[in-house]
């Protein structure tokens, strides 16, 4: 439709075959030499059903140790990868959080539109690629958390709109 926001909604979010040489490896515990030399980044997602008594977080992490056993996250698994370094033409995604809300979230802007920058995730394209699927950002009115995902379903089927196209990531 040339709208990126509705087009995402509609975005099968099975990722095609692909070489599984890169991908395999960076899927291995994140401590073996093989994700060391790996170009790709697993991002490691958590969620925290109760945030402060007052709402929900979904936290992605390059540091899979990061939350374990504290304040509540349960690790939900690998969300997506991201290029160690940059490729061609890709940009530089952040974690930021929002000290009023408790919530995490991720940004292409190193701002994080005014709220703290927590660091880089890493690298990911702006445009399709093959090998690639693709990274949105929703947002829960209800919940006041933002949460990017490669199942725009995961939002609309949750109540989240999709409100910002992040980029192509690989899964």
């Amino acid at each position: 439709s040339g709208d990126p926001i509705a087009d995402a909604a509609t975005v099968d979010p099975e990722p095609e075959q692909k070489d599984q040489g890169d991908v395999d490896t960076a899927c291995a515990a994140p401590d073996s030499p093989t994700v060391a030399e790996s170009k790709y980044r697993p991002v490691f997602l958590y969620f925290n059903e109760n945030v402060r008594g007052l709402t929900v977080d979904h936290l992605h992490t390059i540091d899979l140790q990061e939350t374990v056993g504290q304040y509540g996250y349960v690790l939900e698994g690998v969300a997506f990868l991201t290029y160690r370094t940059a490729p061609a033409g890709g940009v530089e995604l952040y974690r930021c959080y929002n000290f009023g809300t408790g919530d995490h979230s991720v940004s292409r802007d190193a701002n994080c539109g005014g709220q703290t920058n927590e660091g880089p995730v890493g690298w990911i394209l702006p445009d399709y690629a093959d090998g690639h699927t693709l990274l949105v950002q929703c947002k829960s009115e209800s919940y006041d958390e933002l949460m990017a995902t490669i199942d725009p379903r995961a939002c609309t089927d949750n109540g989240y709109a999709i409100v910002e196209v992040l980029g192509w990531v690989v899964r």
